[in-house]
Order: structure tokens, then sequence, then C-alpha cells
């Protein structure tokens, strides 16, 4: 979890980091 409360995965980071950015905004968030 970075300090903005997007959750990025360690494993998924270097993938694509800013799929995650933008899953967090929405359903990734209740994925607490």
């Amino acid at each position: 979890m970075t300090k903005s409360g997007i959750y990025i995965p360690e494993n998924s980071n270097k993938d694509r980091p800013y799929m995650y950015e933008v899953i967090a905004v929405g359903p990734g968030k209740e994925v607490d």
C-alpha cells in the first residue's frame, strides 16, 4: 500500500503499476 492509499502488489509492481493505481480508485479500495 502506497502513502496515497493505492494498493500495488510487490509482485506486479514492475509489470503494470499504473493498472493497479486505476483499479485501487474503485473496487481495489474494497480489498484492504
